[in-house]
């Protein structure tokens, strides 16, 4: 995301306009204590506050808002439903589904794409994974042509068990309609007693619709990967996208970042890391492997993040398996929140953490959550582990602290694992360290602004996963499509990390949702926690011919993009320019912004203020609805 976007301010005016639901005008205007101010307010250990940019946008003027309108006028937007099927009985043996089958990239193909293939085999347990292969074929019946076969497996941080095909079909000299066949056990390993009684059920035809190569987004058919070397890392980028637009501004950033982190364990690389700045949203931003990590870097952020502080988390998961390469999941995490001074944003841990366990959110040290870290609730969860790790740092020193990570067994479960190792270091229990931690917390002091800005972000953060279930499921990062990163660079495969899912309707609600994040981010509870609830409003109604006239702002938003996107531009985000009057700013040819003024009437209407040009040959929009 552009640093410039991330100072950009929203003022109360724009929702003042759309809030029929949300309650008195006079309590929208009441403006909620900044964050920076709290920050002072609360006693808490130093943080290191990210490197930003000067904003660039016009200050916003000060006049008085127009009054709210009694009667909102409700546009109508059109949309596919979803269809509604008439439940049949799944079967009970082993067997494939067409409905559980994804090709990638997407949502779209196009001719001359290195295809790959997802395929999730249904009552799989109680069979061994080993003998479940499935074959890939192009065409049916008699006539089909082998391609290629594997065995399921994990995948993914949630370790869902499937046949994945990597590169497996390149899609060159053919466009159209595309058969291709999936059968799982193709050479009848698994009897019917093993669990496999109906052989009919093992075979899937399906149909990918290859589209014409002049039709590729235009922000990867001419873009390359590049890359730039600095003392700490390896960094690769894809042409034509905000990070190459900003790439001399990132750079210094991703090594402060690194430095930082090594200063905070004390521990130095030992070669580059490699960084790849990706063109879309994949799970909350940000994925580390190896001595490899993946940062989203777009204008249209919709999963929020601050760039430095990701950089900083990901970069001590890097240098933390040199303490122990098998630490548990809980305390890797928890240490690399407390090395970036918070998770997806500069924070203080203990009166977060305490404003959890003000509100009965504080999650217990049970078996289930430490063996089961990332089933948890994401933000608690991430937020209560680096809380800890501080904690423990705080209470005997970190070299106590480092001494426990490196003494933790190699062997055993998380649970197990830490709790001997918490019995040697601090001669504790998990009862004991939660009993003392807990009221220790009970004393510092709450305020509420702290608990309002916990629950938006934890709201915040579900509603962006749902999204994701909904819109992006290739994004969702317990099953995020991550394939090797440096083999996708050494393809110069541009489309892999590029091309998602783009329509009116998901740009709509990805603006709301970078609205949402950055209302968070200025200390606006209330604004945010009203976006939040739109976007909602509207995945509510996902299975409705018309989701975006459940909110009067959500379908006015709708329709302006809409007009946008027709004249051949691709809304990135919006900001509050005047009143009555908001600027979304939008793209018509990579990576260039270009204001849109868009004017808000008295009764609610809204009004592009200049007639856009065409674009003659944009193809932004992948799949557009």
């Amino acid at each position: 995301m552009t640093l410039e976007k991330r100072a950009r301010p929203f003022i109360a005016t724009v929702f003042l306009l759309f809030t029929l639901a949300c309650g008195s005008i006079s309590s929208l205007l009441e403006a909620p204590t900044p964050i920076a101010q709290l920050q002072l307010e609360v006693a808490t250990t130093e943080v290191v506050s990210a490197p930003t940019l000067a904003p660039t946008e016009t200050a916003l003027p000060t006049n008085t808002p127009t009054p709210l309108p009694t009667n909102t006028p409700t546009p109508t937007a059109t949309h596919t439903a979803v269809p509604t099927l008439a439940p049949t009985a799944a079967p009970d043996d082993l067997y494939l589904n067409a409905t559980d089958i994804r090709f990638h990239p997407g949502p779209c193909q196009y001719e001359g794409d290195l295809l790959s293939v997802e395929a999730f085999v249904e009552n799989w347990s109680g069979i061994d994974p080993e003998l479940i292969e499935v074959a890939l074929y192009t065409g049916a019946g008699e006539d089909r042509v082998y391609i290629d076969k594997t065995n399921i497996s994990p995948f993914g941080i949630g370790g869902r068990m499937q046949a994945t095909f990597y590169w497996t079909w390149e899609a060159t000299n053919v466009s159209g309609d595309q058969t291709l066949t999936l059968v799982l056990d193709p050479d009848d390993q698994i009897s019917a007693d093993a669990g496999d009684a109906d052989v009919a059920n093992n075979t899937v035809t399906t149909t990918v619709s290859l589209q014409p190569a002049e039709m590729r987004p235009g922000n990867e058919a001419n873009s390359e990967w590049e890359r730039i070397e600095t003392d700490c890392c390896t960094i690769y980028y894809t042409t034509n996208t905000a990070a190459a637009r900003d790439i001399d501004i990132l750079v210094p950033m991703i090594e402060d970042a690194v430095a930082h982190a090594e200063n905070m364990l004390d521990t130095q690389l030992e070669e580059k890391i490699q960084i790849n700045l990706l063109n879309r949203v994949l799970g909350h931003g940000g994925f580390a492997g190896g001595n490899t990590m993946s940062i989203t870097y777009i204008d249209r952020q919709y999963s929020g993040g601050e760039f430095w502080r990701v950089i900083a988390h990901e970069t001590s998961h890097i240098l933390d398996r040199k303490i122990n390469p098998r630490r548990p999941t809980m305390l890797t995490e928890g240490l690399a929140v407390y090395v970036a001074g918070g998770h997806f944003k500069e924070e203080p841990l203990t009166p977060r953490i305490a404003a959890v366990l003000a509100d009965d959110n504080f999650i217990s040290f049970n078996e289930a959550f430490i063996n089961n870290f990332y089933d948890a609730q994401h933000e608690i969860s991430y937020l209560e582990a680096g809380a800890l790790v501080q904690y423990l740092i705080e209470r005997n020193g970190s070299e106590t602290f480092f001494r426990f990570l490196r003494t933790l067994s190699a062997d055993g479960s998380d649970y197990d694992r830490i709790q001997d190792a918490l019995r040697i270091q601090y001669q504790l229990s998990y009862a004991e360290l939660e009993a003392e931690w807990t009221a220790w917390l009970a004393d510092q002091p709450q305020n509420e602004l702290w608990a309002a800005d916990i629950r938006n972000t934890v709201a915040f953060y579900d509603t962006v996963r749902r999204y994701q279930r909904i819109y992006d499921q290739d994004a969702y990062f317990l099953t995020a499509w991550l394939p090797s990163i440096r083999q996708t660079i050494a393809n110069d495969n541009v489309a892999e990390f590029t091309r998602h899912v783009a329509t009116v309707e998901t740009i709509t609600l990805e603006l709301m949702l970078v609205e949402a994040e950055s209302a968070l981010r200025r200390g606006e509870q209330d604004n945010s926690a009203e976006m939040i609830a739109r976007v909602n409003r509207v995945l509510d109604a996902t299975a409705t011919d018309t989701p975006f006239t459940v909110d009067p702002f959500a379908i006015s938003l709708y329709q302006v993009v809409q007009q946008i996107v027709d004249a051949g531009y691709e809304p990135q985000y919006f900001n509050a320019t005047g009143v009555n009057e908001i600027t979304i700013f939008a793209i018509a040819e990579w990576p260039t912004l270009t204001p849109i003024p868009v004017e808000i009437g008295s009764f609610g209407s809204w009004t592009l203020k200049t007639e856009l040009s065409q674009n003659e040959a944009p193809r932004f929009v992948s799949c557009a609805s």
